[in-house]
């Protein structure tokens, strides 16, 4: 093992000694990232770090707190103005920690987020000032800014989409007790990162790095950019550093990963697993939003969306690009606004990967009565709630419908039974055991 592959180990150490990373992947990711702020200046682009999770607590500050001492002139923006943070971008070229971004990007703040984008989008590659107007009245001038240095973004939620796709993401969540770590003492984390901190700065000084690495090609052709710097180091870290960081990429920066972030293919992936996990077909706009903003999808963030919970105009407005609108649809006897699963259809098998999860979708509830009047279209369902049956999984992770009456997994769909006024599951058996008001037992279908 190398110098390099061994001070990456340290570095990697020092991190989880702290933290606890959700996946191995993102400290490896991280490790990285600490090398790259050290060999920016050998690259033409600098990816950021982005350490985001769904709520306040969640180790962003401290995982910063950690970076600061390993880092290559690191510079935490803590209540320093942008003006400020431009000049000393521009002078110093230092790593830059930017914490609770998200209170930035919203339409309170709009000049600033403004500016903060400008300086991210501009500051990831080499040679693209960012442009501003200085001074006052006629000594006004334009003045060139070099914002091109490694960055690393925390924030509660999403970060605009031209931000999100120059970063690299590390989602963290809230520790649990059971998960221990070494409790933060600044003095102590100081004797233990200046070591590291110092070997960084005597490897920086004599190290080449190759100029192209081995990046998967299952990236997306940004993703391959902002990982091409950090594979270069993993590569020629060698002990076994390029196979973990090529991991590390499709994990945390796979085409996948990419897409959900965006808000519009995260919000299709939401709504198809409302859809999914209900066994229904169609729903309320209100219902809709009902659910986006309740605990489920708490981590997507739509009860936050740009500082309130999501809208009908935002639900609108994210579903407009992909042709999707609204319109009456039949619920409960009654035509209210609202969507039916073959809108969208087309979405999903454009955006979205094949679902992972076992569904009901396709199949159609009939009665014995509606059968024999030649109906097999269930038009009256039960609008959509924000609760779920309990499920259990297989073991490629789908989940099992339960039976609603004996809380058991009905292993064998083709025995199940749906009922689609209460959007409950039950056993065969269990269901001819239960009076059934509409006089005929509810049949499963499967369409040809």
């Amino acid at each position: 093992m190398n110098e390099l592959a061994e001070l990456l180990d340290q570095t990697r150490h020092f991190l989880t000694r702290y933290v606890v990373f959700a996946t191995p992947e993102q400290a490896e990711a991280c490790a990285l990232w600490v090398g790259h702020t050290w060999l920016y200046d050998q690259f033409d682009i600098a990816p950021y770090l982005w350490l985001r999770s769904a709520e306040k607590r969640s180790a962003k500050t401290l995982l910063q707190d950690c970076l600061e001492l390993v880092v290559r002139e690191p510079l935490a923006t803590s209540g320093a103005s942008l003006a400020a943070i431009f000049r000393a971008v521009n002078e110093w070229h230092p790593t830059l920690l930017l914490d609770e971004v998200d209170a930035i990007f919203n339409r309170k703040n709009a000049d600033a987020s403004e500016d903060l984008r400008g300086l991210l989008n501009s500051g990831y590659r080499r040679g693209r000032p960012y442009l501003r107007i200085v001074g006052e009245g006629r000594k006004m001038r334009v003045e060139k800014f070099d914002t091109y240095s490694p960055k690393c973004i925390a924030s509660i939620g999403g970060l605009p989409d031209t931000i999100a796709d120059r970063s690299i993401m590390v989602i963290l969540r809230r520790r649990l007790t059971s998960e221990p770590i070494e409790r933060w003492r600044s003095r102590r984390a100081f004797e233990l990162a200046q070591p590291i901190k110092e070997w960084w700065e005597f490897l920086a000084q004599k190290l080449a790095l190759p100029e192209h690495a081995d990046v998967p090609p299952e990236l997306s052709d940004r993703a391959i950019d902002s990982w091409e710097p950090l594979l270069a180091i993993a590569e020629a870290a060698g002990g076994g550093w390029l196979d973990r960081g090529r991991r590390a990429a499709l994990v945390l920066s796979g085409v996948v990963a990419v897409d959900e972030e965006r808000a519009g293919i995260r919000l299709l992936g939401d709504i198809r697993s409302a859809f999914e996990q209900r066994g229904i077909d169609r729903v309320s706009s209100k219902v809709l939003l009902g659910v986006l903003n309740s605990d489920t999808y708490e981590e997507s963030g739509w009860s936050e969306w740009r500082g309130h919970p999501l809208t009908g105009h935002g639900l609108g407005y994210l579903l407009h690009d992909f042709g999707i609108r609204s319109k009456p649809v039949k619920i409960s006897g009654e035509t209210v606004k609202g969507f039916t699963l073959d809108q969208f259809a087309d979405a999903f098998a454009r955006y979205l990967p094949p679902s992972i999860h076992g569904s009901l979708i396709g199949y159609s509830v009939t009665t014995e009565r509606e059968s024999e009047r030649g109906s097999n279209q269930v038009t009256d369902q039960e609008p959509l709630t924000g609760e779920t049956q309990p499920t259990v999984t297989k073991g490629n992770g789908s989940p099992y419908h339960t039976c609603h009456g004996c809380h058991q997994p009905i292993l064998d769909l083709a025995a199940g039974f749906l009922d689609a006024r209460s959007m409950t599951f039950w056993h065969r058996d269990h269901w001819e055991q239960r009076l059934n008001p509409s006089g005929g037992a509810l049949q499963l279908e499967v369409p040809a």
